[in-house]
């Protein structure tokens, strides 16, 4: 390397047959280093390193060498090494990753300087089917992952932290950053802990404080709504006071009519009464002459009511007599039809007899026809032809039996033959149902790609042309276990993308579910009319093993197959073999294919790439382990599904065949059921003729027994006569008895008659001479009608009286709402006062105050209680907003003092940076400046570092951003900026891998100088430039140590290099500037 200057370490790797090696020619000095800076690292099987140590410098470190050759793993080995994760790195997700392949097992060892005795980290990764584990090690001690990751931040380490460590993937993050991410990196790489928790404190207090703003803010105009309602209804509330006033006169004054109404009617009864108690005792006295007739008027009623009660119970045993009379007459009745029933009933026996003996001959002439017909039947036997016609019959039988038997077989065996076509089918519905099983995944996995699906489903008509489902849904593997490999070479998010053939629908789509539904989808649209093919048929690639394309492993609809070869080349990725596997090597360099797969077998799959190096031509080899697929492992099999539907065909044909042989058999089956039918008509015929014989013969002996028993049914109608008239003499007897009980009953009766008519002439004498005495009672009453129809009247008078004062006290007292009556309540009383005990006037003045109380006109009744209830709210909002002022005036006190004690020192952190930016810009004929700024100053989660750059001369100072600046000139900023906070960096170590990439060469030398200028200053930290390549002729300083990785098959082992040889046989050839 030329340069003006001369480092003070030169460190060399190699790298030779996949296995790295390190020279050290010399050991920099411990007295440079920070505490936490890496002094030593060491890499086995980590990577593209087999075995790798280093050394690094305490300033900086330059680590150079082209693509390809393991920069980067120098890279992921300091980041992995200190715990940091591998989101840090944008490189693999799985750390398992990172094993060297091949390998089970990788370490990294990074030895950090302490003044007291360096201390060591180890990390193991182990990989063990699949499944990968960590073991971490501190000074040889067996520690956990957490104990590693608060030592390292004990360091004041943050591989998090862009500003701090910035790996190659993640330097387009720190170009996005906008002023409050860099002011928070910042903060994380130069800020002490207290300036940290009060930025975060003054944020959320803030926060707070205009939370608490808007609540006074809410609050303070809520009050004035509150006021302002109230105002308004001042003149409502006074109306309704002044009803309520002249409503509680009325209520007064009508509750003081009612008790002088009361009091009136009180007097008129009491006055009423005495009138009768007065009327009472003139009545008393002009009795007394009438006295002796009221005696002599009682005893004729006692009398009269003794006579009354002797003939109702005389008309009682008449009753009785009566009913005792009918009883009889009825039985008398009942005798007479038994007589007559024992008459009829004998002419009943008479006629029954004449009827038998009819029967008797009708008998006797049928059964001499019958027994002529049975005697012409005899000469006929029908019994062997009957044997022969059955003999038939059993044979036709056996026939049918033979032809239901075979048919049955056939049946069977169709039966048998569906079964086996509906087994067929339900497997080839469990092959096709892969899809099902795909979508239930998808819908664990992928809750809003699967609710996409349904809706398109449900919305197809919407669209034009046809949208595919995701990727993961409609693609169909040939072979499941090649399923790993499509998985591993589409990506994540494409497994779940909608493929769409028409550029509208794909807008479309897009807006109805990713702004509508708002789901979160992947939509690719498909390339037209597109033919891909492979650089090179398979057959040119078999002698290495290749069986054929990624794309010949799977099926999918076309659109998807062409973006899949657009996207992906599946058309152009091999496929290799066990053959493949065993000379990779030989494929890596001689097929001239970057990318292929080996499917898994006994051992898990592998993903080859293959770089080739830009400037020595070399190749690069990385490989991965294929993680198992999750997806497409569900294969539809085709073959098995032909299989199927052939077996089905060849069913069908074979249920064909039965069918025809079932026909045959039920045509046969029909003719022997006719031949069946005449034998049976037949043999019937034989049978009934057989039977007719057996027939008459039963016949002729049931006729000869009925006939037996008609004679023997004979009655003796003398004897029976007999019986009837000894039965009637008996009835008139017991008749002639019963009628002499019923005339001595009826003498009775008219006895009991005679004593009543005796007795009702009584009733009416006393009657008479009752009669004569009231004559003579109201004669007096006349003579006295005047004072009765007064006491009547005054009577009346009275009652009436009582029941109007008694209602009036009623409405009275409910009229005071529970109050004591006047005379017991002094304030009523008092209030009675007030208006005239003359009823009129009264009257008078409960017209006035409902006259002036319909003047005050209508008023709402809640008008009055809103009022009331928005009064005590204001009070009490009013207390609220005092004590919500004072906690925002302490509020602000106290964000006021915790924010002079982080601004100030914000401000000079960044001036001293803006101080170092601006002098590194001028160094290289540019402008620069760097500031703290915030649109509004309270708003302390706005504030962030302005970074304003002047790259020509005639323009002006303008703020660094992605789209107004080159990716050039936001690389040299980046850079000066991560320079500039060197020296006030709290953090041991800083990295950049690859920033100059973007650099034209004058920006990179001006750079790299101020670079090695800033290592030599003593508060510098350690630093790590990573670089595929550098300029001629740069400065280099003696604090620093240049890195250079070599890599090749060519490349000697380090202990046969001779450095200074080396160096000499260099200085011997001439330098050509391929530039």
């Amino acid at each position: 390397m030329a340069g003006g200057g001369k480092s003070q370490s030169s460190t060399v790797l190699t790298q030779s047959g996949g296995r790295s090696q390190t020279v050290v020619t010399q050991s920099p000095s411990s007295s440079g280093y920070k505490r936490g800076a890496i002094v030593r690292m060491k890499l086995t099987n980590f990577l593209t390193y087999a075995d790798c140590a280093v050394t690094f410098h305490p300033k900086l470190n330059v680590i150079i060498g082209p693509n390809g050759t393991g920069k980067s793993s120098v890279v992921c080995g300091i980041c992995l090494g200190l715990g940091g994760k591998t989101s840090i790195l944008s490189r693999a997700k799985d750390i398992g990753e990172f094993i060297k392949h091949g390998k089970d097992k990788a370490t990294t060892v990074i030895e950090l300087y302490n003044p007291n005795g360096n201390d060591v980290i180890r990390r193991e990764i182990h990989m063990q089917l699949s499944k990968c584990t960590t073991t971490w090690y501190l000074n040889n001690n067996q520690v956990s992952s957490k104990h590693i990751d608060e030592f390292v931040s004990r360091t004041n380490t943050n591989l998090s932290n862009l500003c701090q460590f910035l790996a190659q993937e993640r330097v387009s993050d720190f170009a996005k950053m906008n002023k409050i991410e860099l002011l928070h990196n910042t903060e994380e790489a130069i800020c002490s802990d207290q300036m940290k928790k009060d930025r975060k404190w003054l944020s959320n207090y803030r926060q707070d404080e205009k939370a608490l703003m808007s609540k006074i803010s809410n609050l303070d105009g809520h009050y004035q709504k509150l006021v302002q309602r109230n105002q308004r209804s001042e003149r409502e509330v006074q109306r309704f006071t002044e009803q309520k006033k002249i409503q509680n006169e009325i209520i007064v004054a009508t509750a003081k009519r009612m008790w002088t109404a009361y009091e009136q009617a009180r007097t008129n009864y009491l006055t009423a009464k005495e009138k009768y108690q007065k009327l009472i005792r003139a009545k008393d006295t002009a009795t007394q002459d009438t006295k002796p007739l009221n005696i002599l008027y009682k005893k004729y009623e006692e009398e009269m009511q003794v006579a009354n009660n002797r003939v109702g119970k005389m008309r009682e045993a008449m009753h009785r007599s009566a009913k005792n009379l009918k009883d009889l007459q009825e039985y008398l009745q009942c005798v007479v039809e038994k007589m007559n029933d024992e008459w009829a009933n004998f002419k009943e026996l008479n006629t029954e007899e004449k009827e038998r003996v009819s029967k008797m001959e009708n008998l006797v002439i049928v059964l001499e026809s019958w027994r002529t017909e049975l005697a012409e039947l005899q000469d006929t036997d029908v019994q062997p032809a009957i044997n022969a016609a059955t003999k038939e019959i059993n044979a036709n039988l056996n026939d049918i039996q033979d032809i239901n038997q075979a048919k049955a077989s056939c049946v069977n065996q169709k039966h048998q033959m569906w079964n086996e076509i509906r087994d067929n089918e339900r497997h080839c519905a469990i092959l096709r149902n892969m899809s099902k099983r795909r979508l239930e995944a998808m819908q664990r996995r992928n809750r809003d790609c699967y609710k996409a699906v349904i809706w398109l489903r449900e919305n197809k008509s919407m669209f034009e042309g046809v949208i595919h489902e995701p990727i993961m849904l409609v693609i169909n593997m040939k072979d499941g276990k090649h399923a790993e490999l499509l998985e591993n070479h589409i990506a994540f998010r494409d497994m779940f993308a909608f493929v769409c053939e028409n550029s509208n629908d794909n807008k479309k789509f897009i807006q109805a579910v990713r702004e509508k539904l708002r789901l979160k989808i992947n939509v690719v649209l498909a390339p037209r009319n597109a033919s891909y093919h492979p650089r090179r048929p398979i057959e040119q690639l078999r002698n290495w093993g290749f069986e054929s394309y990624l794309r010949e492993l799977f099926d999918a609809p076309g659109a998807v197959m062409a973006f899949l070869c657009k996207q992906y080349r599946v058309h152009d990725i091999p496929v290799g073999s066990e053959t493949t596997k065993k000379i990779v090597d030989q494929v890596t360099k001689s097929s001239n294919t970057d990318l292929f797969y080996i499917p898994s077998t006994s051992q898990p799959g592998c993903r080859y790439s293959v770089k080739r190096s830009k400037y020595s031509g070399n190749s690069i080899v990385g490989n991965s382990a294929l993680r198992p697929a999750e997806y497409l492992n569900s294969v539809v099999d085709i073959v098995r599904i032909d299989e199927f539907e052939r077996k089905i065909q060849d069913l069908k044909e074979q249920i064909s065949e039965i069918d025809v042989k079932i026909g045959k058999y039920e045509k046969k089956h029909s003719d022997l059921e006719s031949t069946d039918n005449t034998l049976r008509s037949k043999l019937k015929g034989l049978f009934d003729k057989r039977q007719k014989r057996i027939t008459l013969e039963n016949k002729i002996q049931l006729k000869e027994a009925s006939l037996e028993e008609i004679k023997n049914n004979q009655q003796d109608l003398e004897v029976e006569k007999k019986k009837v008239v000894m039965r009637t003499n008996d009835l008139t007897l017991e008749r002639t008895h019963q009628c002499y009980k019923f005339t001595k009953s009826n003498y009775e009766c008219v006895e009991m008659e005679i004593e009543t008519g005796k007795n009702l002439l009584i009733v009416a004498t006393i009657s008479i001479k009752k009669d004569k005495i009231e004559e003579k009672l109201a004669k007096w009453r006349l003579e006295h009608v005047d004072l009765l129809q007064d006491i009547e009247r005054a009577a009346q008078t009275m009652n009436d009286s009582k029941q109007y004062s008694t209602q009036l006290l009623k409405e009275a007292r409910s009229s005071l709402n529970g109050q004591e009556p006047p005379n017991a309540n002094p304030r009523l009383k008092a209030a009675f006062r007030k208006y005239p005990d003359d009823l009129p006037e009264i009257d008078s003045k409960i017209h006035e105050l409902e006259a002036r109380l319909e003047c005050t006109g209508d008023t709402d009744p809640n008008a009055f209680s809103e009022y009331q209830e928005r009064k005590k709210e204001i009070e009490s909002v009013c207390n609220r907003l005092e004590k919500m002022k004072t906690e925002l005036e302490q509020r602000r006190g106290n964000m006021a003092t915790v924010k002079e004690r982080w601004i100030t020192p914000m401000k000079k952190l960044i001036s001293k940076i803006d101080e170092k930016f601006s002098e590194y810009f001028a160094s290289m004929g540019c402008a620069g400046e760097v500031d703290l700024h915030s649109d509004n100053p309270e708003d302390f989660d706005q504030y962030g570092i302005r970074i304003r750059v002047k790259f020509r001369a005639e323009s002006e100072l303008q703020e660094l951003n992605p789209f107004r600046q080159s990716g050039g000139e936001r690389s040299v900023s980046t850079m000066l900026y991560l320079i500039a906070m060197q020296n006030m960096s709290a953090c041991p170590f800083r990295l950049v891998d690859e920033i100059n990439q973007g650099m034209d060469p004058h920006n990179e030398r001006r750079v790299f100088d101020v670079i090695v200028r800033s290592s030599e200053e003593p508060s510098a930290s350690q630093y790590f430039l990573i670089t595929p390549k550098l300029l001629r002729g740069l400065n280099y300083g003696r604090s620093m140590s240049v890195h250079t990785i070599y890599n090749g098959e060519n490349t000697p082992n380090h202990e046969k290099w001779k450095l200074k040889k080396m160096l000499r046989r260099r200085r011997q050839f001439r330098y050509v500037d391929e530039e």
